[in-house]
């Protein structure tokens, strides 16, 4: 299940595994720029539209509504029915226009009852990258560009993904403090050196999307690499696995497959039930790597040396994020196997 970035209005498409349509969702809806509807694996689609967060069936009756502030990106609807977004903020420091992230957590009212600012807990002075320092149309510069959050109910933590400083970040949704940052250690205040991993082998994400943890407790990553540390493996974005040791700070990546094109924007991954992996290689191509167009949309193992289970290549569009429903959920019947 998927939204073309292309087409207008809100229209979400799923096709089977033959490639054949046979479902779709289309209304007059106040869509972002970012078309997302997430399976919440009870027969019910949460879809982030403008300044709402919409539950409905799959048959598209709405089940609930809850008015959003301005926001960008991603939001999560947790097991109590609050709401959990990205929202953008800005603030100068040492003369400097930097916009960084929020996170706000909203009640079943509209109510804000947390909040959490990348301000109070980042380094405003690490620039890692030319996606950092890029200036944004409001002046500032795009410090964090947070893409994406996990939630993890096991220890009441969030991931939280930043692109422009290629860290994934978990939080302790209690305190708000840092748990621990996944990502390179270049550029990094003293404060938050203790709460960086050393990598024993592989390499670190850049530029990251979509970070959540698997069934092993791996974190699992879409890796878009623009600003990769490895000279010559810029343009191979890929999904990757890192397993994170938090009482020695040590991690390894143990696992990755390359995409079939390299996107310089946009991408997810999704840990399937049954431990393979479905990758949204969405995002648009460059001039160095051919310009691909096509979105690619592949299912593949998570064996030692990665096989295709299934793949579509959807012409001449994007595609930000992509969802598996099994067949029990569309029809309305107790969730199988996805």
């Amino acid at each position: 299940m998927f939204a073309p970035s292309g087409n207008t209005g809100s229209t979400f498409w799923g096709f089977d595994e033959e490639g054949e349509l046979v479902w779709y969702l289309h209304g007059d809806l106040p869509a972002t720029g970012t078309k997302i509807a997430r399976n919440l694996h009870d027969g019910r689609l949460l879809l982030l539209l403008s300044g709402e967060a919409r539950t409905i069936s799959f048959t598209g009756e709405t089940l609930s509504s809850i008015e959003l502030p301005p926001y960008h990106h991603d939001a999560l609807l947790l097991e109590n029915g609050h709401i959990l977004l990205l929202s953008n903020e800005t603030e100068t420091i040492n003369g400097t226009l930097l916009q960084g992230d929020a996170i706000i957590e909203l009640d079943t009212q509209g109510n804000i009852v947390w909040e959490w600012s990348a301000f109070d807990h980042l380094d405003t002075g690490r620039f890692p990258g030319d996606l950092a320092a890029r200036v944004l149309s409001n002046g500032a510069l795009d410090w964090t560009h947070s893409n994406a959050l996990h939630y993890i109910a096991e220890d009441d933590s969030i991931l939280l993904s930043s692109r422009s400083q290629s860290w994934v970040v978990s939080i302790d949704h209690k305190s708000g403090e840092i748990n621990w940052i996944m990502g390179r250690d270049s550029v990094v205040s003293k404060e938050l050196s203790e709460k960086l991993f050393a990598l024993d082998n592989g390499s670190w994400m850049a530029s990251q999307h979509a970070a959540m943890k698997t069934g092993d407790g791996e974190i699992l990553v879409y890796d878009n690499r623009n600003e990769s540390e490895l000279s010559g493996d810029i343009y191979n974005s890929r999904a990757v696995k890192f397993r994170l040791d938090t009482e020695t700070m040590s991690a390894e990546q143990t696992w990755e497959f390359v995409a079939p094109k390299y996107t310089a924007s946009l991408g997810d991954v999704d840990e399937l039930i049954g431990g393979n992996i479905l990758i949204c290689a969405g995002g648009p191509g460059s001039a160095s790597t051919g310009g691909d167009r096509n979105a690619h949309l592949i299912e593949v193992t998570s064996g030692d040396i990665p096989e295709t289970a299934w793949e579509v290549e959807v012409v001449d569009t994007t595609i930000y994020r992509a969802e598996r429903v099994s067949w029990a959920e569309l029809l309305g019947r107790s969730s199988g196997n996805n």
